[in-house]
């Protein structure tokens, strides 16, 4: 399903773009990257390899790969010497949720007051429910990893902190399987 990776270096190389080295924190652990595939929620460009890195006993060191980064703009959300999780672009949302590239973030900005969860966080839209206001949204600076807000489309800041209603999600596994799959159950 997902696979958890820590990140050693960031390197932006001048006119290809943003390059991480990743290490999966399972040695010989495979996995491969597709259109739609994320690191630590921020979107990969279809490129895997292994750099020419020769462990101190001689031996190549086939557990470090090098990604690269779709939107290099979006390094910011990335650092060296954390683990993050690799979702793969093979997990899809489940009807009735669909992955979204427009940001709902200056919505959900609007809504929110000071005391609300995602007050001041650093969130991107990820997927929205086509028959009504939930939105997922990965969040890149708290103990959990994804927020559904289910937002009320007011033009001003709520008063009640409860609102818009939010559920978080620890990390992709959470999600798949406690808010598509009983969704997609539901919709059929």
């Amino acid at each position: 399903m997902t696979t958890k990776l820590k990140i050693e270096r960031i390197l932006p190389v001048a006119g290809q773009g943003q390059y991480i080295l990743v290490r999966p924190t399972v040695s010989g652990q495979e996995f491969t990257i597709s259109e739609k595939t994320y690191l630590g929620n921020v979107e990969l460009d279809k490129h895997l390899d292994i750099p020419g890195k020769i462990k101190e006993n001689g031996d190549p060191d086939v557990d470090l790969y090098s990604v690269k980064l779709k939107n290099d703009h979006e390094v910011f959300r990335l650092k060296e010497d954390t683990i993050v999780e690799l979702v793969p672009g093979n997990l899809p949302c489940l009807p009735p949720w669909h992955f979204v590239d427009s940001g709902l973030n200056n919505q959900l900005e609007k809504e929110i007051g000071r005391g609300h969860v995602l007050y001041g966080r650093d969130v991107k839209t990820i997927a929205r429910r086509q028959d009504n206001d939930d939105v997922l949204f990965a969040v890149f600076d708290a103990g959990f990893k994804y927020a559904k807000v289910h937002l009320t489309w007011s033009q001003s800041k709520l008063v009640d902190n409860c609102y818009p209603m939010t559920k978080t999600y620890r990390d992709w596994a959470d999600v798949y399987e406690n808010l598509f799959v009983p969704d997609n159950k539901d919709w059929n």
